[in-house]
């Protein structure tokens, strides 16, 4: 059937664009949720509008907060005046009207939901569709997308979903698909269902597309996750073949099977959709109300900026290098450029003056897939827009047994499924279960379910990672890295973030995950440069390939000069338990190991401080003065089975620094900042630049996005609380047994959050960023649009340049006016909030 000239397929292929990019939970890293907005090249309050009108959401806090803020000093009269400068028109009526203009508290718009067709449709037959149509959906799609959940999946069936679906007839029709339904499952295939079923829905000349976004947005989770499997099955582990027309039949066959034998006539129904005024214009227009909560919007974001830059603008003027520590610095720490880091870096330089510290993207440039000895599958361990092309595997070393977790694994958890095994538990072990879930209650403790970066640490394994010249690709991977290779990714993030000499006796490659028990969103604890899981391989496979001679060989005719004496390690960092772990030790010489041995110490130090820092955000603990009771804890959080805040994760994030750590090596950001180390007098032409900022703004702008929109309206945007979050086929997490997909993060992760966009400040001449945006379209939009907002320190003209409407432009800093501390710990002590940012006495 055709529809305006427009199949089904075109329709969906258009429609697709508005469902959110929902992927497995396997793979639950931080995005921005309204990313397809941004792919339209709709700026961010446009977008707000736009998706407003889609889902009914919020597009800003409430009116009351924002006055509140600035009679508490969070927004500033400066930060009020550069916002309205910057707008054009009356400066004081627009004040005015900030202040005293009669304004609804809350600002939205009405969404699909409450008018339309579909809505028309339940309201004139007397149904309820998400009582008589979506609990059937959900199941039968469930289930054929299932993951090892269910004991038996409809795929066992056949490949495809429609294929499935008849199959299961044959065998039996399950509960809620009437025969009627059965019979044309049978005999038609899912475009000549929709065409029967719009026919009964819809009135002739109705607004088919717009009907079809309708049905889509019903269930945007469910829609928005075929849709991303229809375009890669092989993302989940065990791939599925379903498309949205399969969706869309079987939704639409459901409901006009509910509305048949009630009074339920279509030419009732109006020819024209009120929702179809949302392809008439690409964003709807401001109104006068709208403009005033953007004007308190930015405002009280710009309030927060300026207190970054003037804190910054302390340190700018010195004369600085890659760090005060470069050239006497014993060893050297390369972290993630999380925000979690900020932290422990600012710690490990307060407790040592002999440790320089750097940050990179936590997949150090390794772009692989990873398979570990006792993994099924080979898993993504680079940033999801990157396609990896090489395969390294972990091997057991000699013969070794496995460990007792991961027996207690298969045991109560794999094998306990079974006929006999399951009785056994259930009848005759059943008060024995029943006692050791009541000691993990209360006497909590790691076991199987716990998802532990730790795990993947293999201590036994040996990594299988060069590939000789020549070897072809197997399965689609080739089998590790040449020498060359390996020489091209060590080169490549030694360069980016300007370590290229003075070399430490030990550099330390520092990857992050975390720990926690009972933990569906686990994959968004863990390291979004590794698609949402630990770094560690990451981190060892980069200091293995740095300390081969030949790679080394290399990269001295290249200008990056390692002495002999220079030894690389992997570690990992469990930012929820702040444990570190060291691999490989056993490759070092007697002489690294003395000096890891005196890196241990302060890393243990810098771990218990930041645990401390981290335990003033729990308000159900008193505020902590031990650092060793905070570090216990942190630990006892991830053990817990009915911990929902193992830890808040990127909650607070605001800022992203492109720089040498001179720049903010002594200030107190409060873990609210991404670093990516950087030497802008290495860089004339922008090109390490480019280099950077292409996995940099979308990776940090989109973690920033996900916590904004899911803060900024949790039952729309977000996932709500966990509490009542049950997992979907290992697929997605719901509400209940019949919910909908949740698409968002749940209120325990964000809510000490505060929705301000990301501000992203990098030290370099501002020509030369001009230059770098005019060449890399991609990381412009994000700027030019506004969703990320950007502002250039200008060490030649020891000048700040804002991004506005009209490029660059010169900012004035306000002065700095905290004071300086000694120790981080006299900034945040008894303050449970978030924390302005502040200067630290220098630690050299």
């Amino acid at each position: 059937m055709e529809t305006k000239n427009a199949s089904f397929a075109e329709i969906l292929k258009e429609l697709r664009h508005f469902l959110p990019y929902q992927g497995p939970i396997k793979d639950f890293v931080a995005d921005n949720i309204l990313c397809m907005f941004r792919d339209m090249g709709l700026t961010f309050h446009e977008a707000l509008r736009k998706a407003s009108s889609l889902y009914g959401a919020l597009e800003y806090r409430p009116i009351a907060e924002y006055r509140k803020a600035f009679g508490s000093g969070k927004i500033s009269d400066e930060a009020i005046e550069f916002v309205l400068a910057a707008e054009g028109g009356d400066p004081v009526a627009l004040r005015e009207a900030m202040f005293h203009h009669p304004v609804p508290d809350e600002m939205h718009r009405s969404g699909f939901r409450s008018r339309g067709y579909l809505k028309s449709i339940s309201e004139k037959a007397g149904i309820a569709v998400e009582e008589q149509v979506h609990p059937v959906l959900y199941r039968l799609i469930a289930n054929y997308l299932d993951q090892g959940v269910a004991a038996i999946s409809m795929a066992e069936y056949a490949g495809d979903f429609w294929t499935a679906l008849r199959q299961q007839l044959l065998v039996s029709r399950p509960l809620g698909i009437t025969r009627h339904a059965a019979w044309l499952i049978a005999e038609h295939d899912p475009e000549e269902i929709t065409g029967i079923c719009i026919g009964k829905l819809l009135p002739v000349g109705a607004d088919v597309k717009t009907f079809l976004l309708e049905i889509l947005a019903a269930a945007r989770g469910w829609s928005g996750v075929i849709a991303q499997i229809e375009m890669r099955p092989e993302s989940l582990n065990y791939p599925r073949h379903i498309k949205l027309i399969d969706y869309i039949a079987l939704y639409l066959l459901l409901l006009s099977e509910a509305v048949t034998g009630r009074e339920y006539d279509p030419a009732v129904l109006s020819l024209e959709d009120p929702n179809s005024e949302f392809f008439r214009e690409q964003a709807p227009a401001e109104t006068e109300l709208e403009k005033i909560y953007r004007l308190w919007h930015d405002a009280r974001e710009m309030t927060l900026y300026f207190s970054m830059l003037a804190a910054v603008n302390e340190n700018a003027p010195l004369e600085r290098g890659r760090s005060t520590r470069a050239g006497r610095a014993e060893f050297q720490a390369v972290f993630c450029i999380d925000d979690r880091e900020e932290s422990i870096r600012r710690h490990l330089e307060e407790v040592a003056g002999t440790v320089e510290t750097f940050g990179a993207p936590g997949f150090f440039g390794i772009d692989m897939v990873y398979q570990g000895p006792h993994d099924a599958i080979s898993i993504k361990q680079c940033p999801v827009p990157v396609t990896p092309h090489h395969k390294i595997r972990g091997v057991m070393r000699g013969k070794r047994k496995l460990p007792v977790s991961r027996l207690e694994m298969n045991l109560w958890h794999r094998r306990g499924n079974s006929l006999f095994l399951g009785t056994l538990i259930s009848m005759v072990l059943g008060l024995v279960t029943l006692i050791r879930m009541a000691f993990s209650i209360h006497l909590p403790s790691r076991s199987f379910a716990m998802v532990s970066p730790l795990t993947s640490r293999e201590e036994a394994t040996e990594l299988h990672y060069e590939r000789a010249e020549g070897e072809e690709q197997k399965d689609g991977y080739f089998e590790g890295y040449t020498v060359i290779e390996m020489a091209d990714r060590v080169g490549r993030i030694l360069t980016q973030i300007g370590l290229k000499s003075d070399f430490g006796l030990l550099v330390a490659m520092v990857a992050h995950g975390s720990s926690s028990t009972n933990n569906p969103f686990f994959a968004a604890y863990d390291c979004g440069a590794c698609s949402g899981r630990p770094g560690f391989a990451n981190a060892r496979a980069f200091a293995l390939m740095a300390n081969r001679s030949d790679v080394r060989c290399i990269l001295r005719e290249r200008g990056i000069d390692i002495p002999d004496t220079t030894r690389f390690i992997g570690a990992l960092h469990d930012t929820t338990r702040d444990e570190i772990d060291f691999a490989d030790e056993h490759l070092l010489d007697s002489g690294a190991r003395k000096k890891l041995a005196e890196l241990k110490i302060f890393f243990t130090e810098a771990l218990r401080r930041t645990a401390l820092e981290r335990t003033r955000r729990f308000e159900l603990l008193d505020f902590l003065r031990s650092e060793r009771v905070a570090r216990r804890e942190v630990r006892a959080r991830s053990e817990m089975l009915f911990e929902p805040r193992p830890e808040y994760t990127h909650a607070t994030n605001a800022f992203g620094v492109v720089a040498p750590r001179s720049l903010s090596e002594n200030l107190f950001l409060d873990r609210r900042a991404f670093f990516n180390s950087y030497d802008p007098h290495a860089d004339l032409d922008g090109k390490i630049l480019s280099d950077i900022l292409t996995p940099f703004v979308p990776v940090c702008g989109g973690i920033n996005l996900a916590y904004y929109f899911s803060y900024l309206d949790s039952s729309v945007y977000g996932s709500g609380s966990k509490l009542p979050h049950n997992i979907f086929s290992l697929i997605g997490i719901g509400n209940g047994v019949d919910g909908d997909l949740r698409t968002g993060l749940p209120e325990q992760m964000t809510e000490i959050h505060e929705p301000v966009r990301f501000l992203l400040l990098i030290e370099q001449k501002r020509e030369i960023v001009e230059r770098v945006f005019a060449m890399n379209s991609a990381v412009y939009a994000w700027v030019q649009k506004h969703w990320v907002r950007c502002c250039v320190y200008d060490y030649s003209r020891n000048k700040y340049f804002w991004y506005g409407n009209n490029g660059f432009q010169e900012i004035p800093v306000p002065a700095y006016t905290n004071g300086v501390f000694p120790l981080s710990r006299f900034v945040y002590q008894g303050r449970r909030g978030a924390v302005e940012p502040a200067v630290i006495q220098r630690h050299i």
